[in-house]
């Protein structure tokens, strides 16, 4: 048995997780679902995010588990996906990018945007400028992330959902390509995205050397819209 860490992706968190959390544990897995602090919270009123401080202090929580793990990111989680396997690629025993970021090293998010012209998301994003986020317009939500998940997924998942950090976009990431490439690295393509488009999601791919890529008939969220079937691809992996 294996233990997976699940890396959500921008305006989300760990409750994306919960439909695929119970399909492997069953199996027997142990399931961590770590909170990346990229999205505005109202309470701590945080303004910044540090992909480097978060992808340290995960990496040493990794270091205390028994074993190799799992990572496993959707999205933009695969920026630290990316961070902590060239930190500690002697943990990690794979690494799986769903719809996954994978910057060029000295890259941002936002030099990437000539890859999401297409991008339902990047389209109709505005600026909260009190907040220094950016927030999805709420009539192409359903549209950008959840097409093809039920009404209930779509509801539940919007009273979750949050403005993300607008530093996220900014920074460039580096890493070691050396470093990285000690650890198998599978990328999962989401073929019906309208988030990040699948011409995108190849393209980078292009970025790093991908050891197997695997295909599945879903929009950007499928730990919504077939969770089983992620479960059995990741249970396989």
């Amino acid at each position: 048995m294996r233990t997976f860490v699940l890396l959500h992706g921008a305006w989300h968190g760990p409750w994306c997780w919960k439909k695929l959390t119970p399909l492997l544990t069953s199996k027997g897995h142990t399931v961590l679902t770590p909170e990346l602090p990229w999205t505005y919270n109202d309470k701590i009123k945080n303004q910044q995010f540090n992909f480097y401080t978060t992808a340290n202090s995960l990496s040493e929580l990794i270091n205390c588990l028994d074993g190799q793990i799992t990572l496993v990111a959707h999205s933009l989680g695969g920026v630290i996906t990316s961070l902590i396997s060239a930190n500690i690629p002697e943990k990690v025993s794979r690494a799986v990018y769903i719809s996954g970021f994978i910057p060029q090293t000295g890259q941002s998010i936002n030099d990437l945007d000539q890859l999401m012209s297409e991008s339902i998301i990047a389209s109709n994003m505005r600026v909260d400028e009190k907040k220094r986020a950016l927030i999805v317009s709420e009539d192409f939500l359903k549209e950008g992330f959840y097409q093809d998940c039920s009404e209930v997924e779509y509801k539940f998942a919007k009273s979750w959902i949050g403005p993300q950090l607008a530093s996220t976009f900014l920074a460039p990431i580096q890493y070691d390509a050396e470093s990285l490439s000690k650890v198998n690295k599978i990328y999962i393509e989401c073929l019906n995205d309208r988030a990040v488009p699948i011409s995108a999601q190849r393209v980078m791919q292009k970025n790093i050397v991908i050891e197997k890529v695997m295909k599945v008939d879903s929009g950007h969220s499928p730990f919504f819209s077939i969770p089983q079937k992620l479960a059995n691809i990741l249970n396989n992996a």
